[in-house]
């Protein structure tokens, strides 16, 4: 039902000027939002603005802080959530159910949706259950759910080896994360075809 693409890029190596240019159409040399303070300029026209011009209702449900209202990400919008800058919960479920429940309220008009979660990304911590997919046995090892930013950052630095136990945790730490994710999008769209609205909604 859709089209994949084998050969996609990123324009940028971390979070914000990649996401200033997929919500722009920008490159980062020239939308500028391209270290930890550059906001994007008011003259950056956001697809958000693009839909709200259109007659959408556009909503975004944003799990990063660097893609937030200090930023100039808040243009064009019905209704902006940054669930790191609101200190709400950033888990999937949380995300995609207020995505979905915006989805609700607007499924008899055109809306436009912008959904960005961040599992996995570090720390690694999912459910039990998911975690158990990948590695039920028991583990005292140093490869702790809460500790795992600092474990990758200091193993980049050549200060903290794993062996080979911690590897299997960390790994499946990691794909823990990824079908946590996974099971929640399946919920989302789930949630889109009991709303009817499905057959009529472009994902991408």
């Amino acid at each position: 039902e859709g089209v994949l693409f084998e050969q996609a890029q990123s324009p940028e190596n971390w979070t914000k000027p990649s996401c200033a240019s997929v919500l722009t159409g920008l490159t980062p040399a020239t939308h500028g939002a391209k270290t930890s303070e550059a906001a994007l300029s008011s003259s950056a026209e956001l697809v958000s603005e693009a839909f709200d011009a259109a007659g959408f209702a556009t909503g975004s449900f944003i799990a990063n802080g660097y893609v937030s209202d200090r930023f100039g990400f808040d243009q064009g919008w019905d209704s902006y959530n940054n669930f790191t800058r609101d200190g709400r919960s950033t888990e999937a479920e949380n995300v995609f159910g207020e995505a979905a429940s915006f989805i609700e309220q607007h499924r008899d008009e055109r809306f436009f949706v912008y959904v960005q979660t961040i599992d996995p990304h570090v720390p690694y911590d999912p459910p039990g259950s998911f975690l158990g997919m990948y590695d039920a046995d028991e583990y005292s090892g140093r490869v702790q759910p809460r500790a795992t930013p600092d474990l990758l950052e200091q193993a980049k630095r050549g200060r903290v080896t794993f062996n080979e136990r911690d590897q299997v945790r960390l790994e499946a730490l990691h794909d823990g994360e990824i079908s946590y994710h996974d099971h929640h999008f399946g919920e989302f769209l789930a949630r889109l075809e009991s709303l009817g609205v499905a057959d009529d909604t472009l994902i991408i």
